[in-house]
């Protein structure tokens, strides 16, 4: 290093150390990109489905509650009919309303689209949930029959109100909620997941809703072609905890599990996301990590050949001046205003 001047000594020192550091930097992020890329994907589908489990829920609430206060404000001594066809008209969450007794007989039902039969619900609800008849209040069904798939079926706790010509009879109030008003946001924000899939799960393994609409009503474990893996572990997946996510490798490309598990009701909200990250965005970060490392270190290069110009500079022009003493010249012109060491040297030459 003796044959380097001083500038040139403090130009390499700078663009060395500048050079290791840029050079590390480069190699995190360039190659551990992808690392960075799959969990920032996770936490946001994380955050997606925790909004989309949040929002249901609240819907869910919602029914319940506003068929509790129905049951609670029917009034027995006007007309069924009348008040039935108030509430469909006052809730737009509800596709119909009917009253139903305990043999499953239609009391009387509000104006609805034609081809909405609610009959064959009752057999179906005396399997699933023989007690009904003693709900001390409103529940949520969802059967799981194909010409029930479309709607979910919120049931009041029995109450008791007079039927013309048979004395008073104990009698449920059941609104009927279409699935594309229910989970809008969740059917509206799926659209943009176009290569992976959102599933609801019921607390049986049934499917409530899900990319592939001939499933809905079937068995969770007939929906294994768009998870690529077996029964056992995809239950075991949406069973375990609160929520949370599993990543795993299937045709060559990164593939993510996330889930969250609802309170009450008891349902599971499961989305797939495939090719994560996707290749086109990884190497456009890539590209983008190239040219701001390239970018530094022209940038290092510039402010190291300006950091040591004005040093040695002002060493040439003392070495210079000092110079003149040999010569008997004493008319020395030193930068004694510099606050640097080298203004320090300067002004201890001039006292000489």
């Amino acid at each position: 290093m003796k044959k380097f001047s001083i500038r040139s000594k403090i130009f390499l020192a700078i663009i060395l150390t500048v050079i290791v550091v840029f050079a590390d930097t480069f190699y995190v992020l360039h190659y551990k990109s992808s690392q960075y890329l799959i969990e920032q994907a996770r936490n946001d589908y994380l955050a997606i489905v925790r909004s989309w489990a949040n929002e249901i829920t609240h819907e869910i609430d919602e029914s319940i509650k506003i068929t509790d206060m129905i049951a609670e404000d029917i009034d027995r001594d006007k007309s069924l009919t009348y008040q039935l066809e108030m509430l469909r008209s006052r809730f737009e969450r509800f596709h119909a309303v009917y009253a139903m007794d305990s043999r499953g007989q239609i009391i009387d039902i509000s104006p609805h689209i034609p081809g909405f039969n609610p009959s064959p619900l009752f057999s179906y609800l005396k399997n699933t949930y023989p007690k009904f008849m003693n709900a001390k209040r409103s529940f949520i069904l969802t059967p799981s029959k194909s010409n029930f798939k479309n709607y979910i079926f919120v049931f009041s706790r029995p109450i008791d109100i007079p039927v013309e010509g048979e004395g008073t009879k104990s009698i449920m109030l059941i609104g009927v909620i279409k699935k594309n008003y229910l989970f809008k946001r969740l059917i509206e924000s799926s659209a943009s997941n176009i290569s992976g899939s959102e599933w609801l799960i019921s607390d049986t393994g049934t499917i409530i809703l899900g990319r592939d609409k001939e499933l809905i009503g079937k068995g969770f474990d007939e929906a294994q072609a768009y998870f690529h893996l077996t029964t056992n572990r995809l239950n075991q997946l949406i069973s375990g905890d609160r929520e949370g996510s599993m990543l795993y490798e299937w045709g060559g490309k990164n593939n993510l599990i996330v889930y969250n598990r609802l309170k009450n009701p008891p349902w599971s909200l499961v989305l797939t996301a495939n090719n994560i990250p996707p290749a086109e965005k990884l190497e456009t970060m890539k590209k983008y990590l190239v040219a701001v490392t390239l970018f530094n270190i022209l940038f290092a290069i510039i402010l190291a050949g300006l950091l040591a110009r004005g040093i040695t500079n002002a060493l040439h022009k003392l070495v210079t001046e000092t110079t003149k003493i040999e010569e008997g010249d004493y008319s020395l012109s030193l930068p004694t205003g510099r606050k640097d060491e080298v203004g320090m040297l300067a002004r201890t030459l001039k006292r000489q």
